[in-house]
Formats: C-alpha cells, sequence, structure tokens
C-alpha cells in the first residue's frame, strides 16, 4: 500500500539518494554535483516552512517526492510556484508521482495558489508525456541553457492553472496553517492509498 506524508527532516537521507542518481547521471537535473546531507536537509526545511513537501512511501520504504517553492524572489510572483518531483527509478511508471502530484496541486490550490510552473530539460520525453498528462500546457523552450554531461542542453517551461486568476487576491497561506483535516483529505483521497 502506497501512503503519501509529509516529508520530515529524518527523511534527508533517504530523499538524496532518490535524488543522487538524477544529478550524477542525467541531466535532468542541472546540478553538477550531489548536494550535501546538510545542504539537503536545509532545503527541506526552508521548502516545509511553506510549501508542501511530500513524499511516498510504501512498507516503510519512500518511493519518491515532491514538492514546491516560490518562482521567483520578487513579490508579484507570490501566487506562482516551481515544482519539483523525483520518483525511485524503479518505482517509475507506477503511478507514485502521479499521486504526488495531485495531492501537491490541491494543497497549493488550498494555500491560494494560482499558477503552478514545472522547469524541464531538453530533450526529456517522458517528463514531457507525465507533466502533460497532469495538464500542464507548454509555454516555451530556452535552448543550450546549460552544459551537463558533454552537451549543451535547454530548458522549457511548462504551466498548470491551479486556480483563477482574480482581482486583488487574498495572500497564499503556509501549508502548516491550513485545516488539518484538508491536509489529511489531500493526502488521502487524492493522493490515493492503493
Amino acid at each position: 500500500m502506497i501512503t503519501l506524508r509529509f516529508a520530515r527532516p529524518e527523511d534527508a537521507d533517504a530523499l538524496l539518494e532518490i535524488y543522487r542518481p538524477y544529478v550524477e547521471e542525467t541531466a535532468i537535473s542541472f546540478e553538477t554535483s550531489v548536494p550535501s546531507r546538510e545542504e539537503f536537509l536545509r532545503r527541506i526545511t526552508e521548502i516545509s516552512a511553506f510549501y508542501p513537501y511530500l513524499l511516498a512511501e510504501s512498507d516503510g520504504q519512500i518511493l519518491g517526492y515532491a514538492y514546491a517553492h516560490e518562482f521567483g524572489e520578487r513579490g508579484a510572483f507570490r501566487w506562482t510556484v516551481e515544482t519539483s518531483i523525483y520518483v525511485r527509478r524503479d518505482c517509475r511508471g507506477a503511478g507514485v508521482g502521479a499521486r504526488l502530484y495531485r495531492a501537491l496541486f490541491e494543497l497549493l490550490r488550498a494555500q491560494g495558489i494560482r499558477t503552478a510552473c514545472a522547469i524541464i530539460t531538453c530533450p526529456n520525453d517522458p517528463s514531457f508525456a507525465f507533466h502533460h498528462s497532469m495538464g500542464f500546457r507548454d509555454s516555451g523552450i530556452l535552448p543550450n541553457f546549460g552544459y551537463k554531461l558533454g552537451a549543451w542542453r535547454g530548458i522549457a517551461y511548462l504551466y498548470l492553472p491551479l486556480l483563477p486568476c482574480q482581482e486583488a487576491p487574498e495572500m497564499p497561506c503556509p501549508v502548516h496553517m491550513l485545516d488539518p483535516e484538508c491536509r489529511a483529505r489531500a493526502l488521502e483521497s487524492l493522493g490515493g492509498n492503493s
């Protein structure tokens, strides 16, 4: 049975091991060296202070994780987030990513976030297919924006409208300020527990 929950500091080592091959063996992440445990823990803690940082697990084994963080530092971006998702390579294609993203999006809507953005390395057909299946729309490609593993790589911007944009929107609230029932419902019903 797969369950979803919020990441905790003690999950840092397991999450870092999921992330490691994406850094060392692929251009999916533009990081060129694996972050230290301390740096990875800092990221989890900093992001979790306002945004959802979720993981999927089964029988005590973490299968993948997804989170959202601020899209940009300027104040006008506060209703927009960038999403990231990493699934253990032996668990891809099993629905783990879709469950994580559905729960993540429901929590972001409850926070008052209007738009989610995914930045994908080009080429990466599996990630494009996955994000399109989750409702993301293409926005644009910036060619030759990074050099990794002996080649220049482009990045694509995809976006997902989460809530209607309106005049004078309320400020988003931190995920930990949401009603506990709302948080639990997003993890249980939308994330799926099968």
